[in-house]
């Protein structure tokens, strides 16, 4: 570095601001006509107060004495003087050789810009469009709610909770109300009285038909096994009358002379059209049968050729009908796609093993209708309501009504005796 005595170094570092203040300080007390600070005296400067003033209470008066002798004590210790440390016994130095350290230029630190801590913002600026830092920001100051699936807002079914009544249920309903209402219910009434009746023809033996008995189940187990022969072999043989043999042997002869009958008709029947189509066709048979097909086949591509250039001057209209049918299908696609969504969000889904059976609607006969409230009377069950609406409404499963309240366990028993090897003798018995 050069030295600073010289001329050019004379103002570095200097402030002029301050400078031109107290020489304008200077000039306006020179004006004025005082004189300066330091040109002034003690006695100008300064007032001595030589009035006399009140004693000041002495604060050892109201101590006791433990604390008197217990300040006085801490005093004396102030006041004694602090002992200089002893020097240490210097350790004879040996010379070191001098080592020529080279310092390296420090370039000059920025002074740290002056900061406000009322206007500036101190909170930590980070980018939350960066995943990880977001993650780790949001973490840190517990700003991340707990993970919950999918399902903790889903509602089961779109269903009410509690199902309004129907208009003609209430205790003075009106005429078609009640009437619908009615209508409705007996409708359910013979649906079930159907399937009851249709259930029941169906375990009903139709007619010639008769339960098989516990010989004919023997018989149909033992056939093609022999045992049956043997037994045959071994009954006695019953005598068999001969009118009824006649009888037996007629019958059928009759039915094989009118099957033979019928079997003659239709080889006749036969026989003529395979006559028929044997016979070879003419040239000129086959001249024309060809000459119609060219014709067809010529008419039928004069017309399509016909109707494709016709087509040429309905494109307007046929650009409008596509435009139809597809906005049409749209719409109806779009109403069978809310019909399914509607259906999917109210429908009862298989839930357990149980088939479910709907709440039965509580009804008045028109003679049963009260005058007032006061005179109605309580009808079905609440708890067996609100336990069909749960079960429709999929929050709680069917269960099997053979299974709800069985055991899933038996206790079994196990009796077992013991007997020494001398017991066992020649004729004992051991129970199994």
């Amino acid at each position: 570095m050069g030295k600073t005595t010289k001329k050019n170094n004379w103002r570095k570092g200097t402030k002029v601001g301050d400078v031109e203040e107290v020489l304008a300080k200077s000039n306006f007390d020179q004006q004025a006509g005082q004189a300066t600070v330091s040109a002034r005296s003690n006695d100008e400067l300064f007032v001595v107060d030589r009035e006399a003033r009140e004693e000041l209470p002495d604060p050892m008066e109201n101590l006791t004495h433990k604390k008197k002798a217990i300040l006085e004590r801490i005093m004396k210790r102030v006041d004694e003087p602090i002992p200089e440390p002893k020097a240490a016994a210097k350790k004879p130095t040996i010379p070191k050789a001098k080592k020529t350290i080279i310092k390296r230029k420090e370039p000059k630190k920025a002074e740290a810009a002056k900061m406000d801590l009322w206007t500036t913002d101190l909170e930590p600026k980070i980018d939350l469009n960066d995943a990880d830092g977001a993650r780790i920001y949001k973490e840190t100051l517990k700003l991340t709610r707990v993970k919950q699936p999918r399902t903790v807002l889903a509602k089961p079914s779109l269903l009410r909770a509690v199902a309004l009544p129907d208009a003609g249920a209430s205790y003075n309903p009106d005429v078609d109300d009640y009437s619908e209402f009615v209508s409705r219910l007996v409708e359910d009434e013979k649906r079930v009285i159907k399937k009851d009746e249709k259930e029941r023809r169906r375990k009903e033996l139709k007619p010639g038909q008769k339960m098989i008995t516990a010989e004919e189940y023997r018989r149909e187990m033992l056939e093609g096994l022999g045992v049956l022969e043997e037994e045959k072999k071994d009954a006695e043989e019953e005598p068999v009358t001969a009118a009824p043999a006649a009888a037996a042997v007629d019958e059928p002869m009759e039915e094989a002379a009118e099957a033979g009958k019928k079997l003659k008709k239709a080889n006749k029947a036969g026989e003529k059209l395979e006559n028929e189509k044997a016979l070879p066709k003419t040239k000129k048979q086959r001249r024309k049968e060809r000459e119609q097909e060219l014709a067809s086949r010529k008419k039928s591509k004069m017309q399509t050729q016909k109707e494709l250039e016709q087509s040429v001057f309905k494109v307007k209209k046929l650009a409008r009908e596509v435009r139809e049918e597809e906005s049409a299908r749209e719409a109806a696609l779009k109403i069978k796609r809310e019909h399914r969504a509607i259906a999917k969000a109210t429908r009862r889904k298989r839930h357990g093993k149980g088939t479910f059976e709907d709440n039965m609607e509580e009804f008045l006969l028109a003679e049963e209708l009260p005058s007032s409230m006061r005179q109605i009377n309580p009808q079905g069950c609440i708890v067996s309501e609100r336990f069909k609406s749960y079960q429709k409404r999929n929050m709680i499963p069917v269960p099997l009504e053979e299974a709800q309240w069985k055991k899933k366990g038996r206790l079994r028993y196990k009796i077992k005796e013991e007997r020494q090897s001398k017991e066992i003798q020649l004729g004992t018995k051991l129970r199994q």
